[in-house]
Parts: structure tokens; C-alpha cells; sequence
């Protein structure tokens, strides 16, 4: 069974971009920020997703589109 998510976005920690999950913007934001994460650019999902279909969304955004974290993504 794989897990659903409501956020999904990527961050920067030393120097390295990633995609992120969660289930809670406004946390999930504090915990990055709070962790040494720069670049944080999350959004709210328009309904609950597992990964890879979070990813497929973001990729379907201007905003993601030339992130190279989600355009490498693989689940």
C-alpha cells in the first residue's frame, strides 16, 4: 500500500535539491527550515497522491518544470 500525500515541493540542503513529501505545509515547512534546508518551494496538492503521481503533478507545473530533482524523480 503506498502512502498519500496532500504537500509535495522540493528543498535545498547542502546544495543538493530534493523532492519532498508531507502531509502538513506549515510543519513540514518548520522542519526544513529548521534542518538547514534553503530554496524550500512547497505546494498543497489538490487531492491526497502517493509519490508518483505527486511528482507527475509537478511536472505538469511551471514552477517545477526546470527543477532537476522532480524532472530526475523516480519512486
Amino acid at each position: 500500500m503506498n502512502k498519500s500525500f496532500t504537500v509535495a515541493g522540493t528543498s535545498v540542503l547542502n546544495g543538493k535539491e530534493k523532492v519532498r513529501f508531507a502531509n502538513d505545509l506549515a510543519t513540514r515547512i518548520k522542519v526544513l527550515a529548521r534542518n538547514g534546508h534553503t530554496d524550500v518551494d512547497l505546494i498543497e496538492l489538490p487531492q491526497e497522491m502517493d509519490k508518483e503521481m505527486a511528482v507527475l503533478f509537478l511536472k505538469g507545473l511551471e514552477r517545477f518544470k526546470d527543477k532537476e530533482s522532480v524532472l530526475a524523480y523516480t519512486v
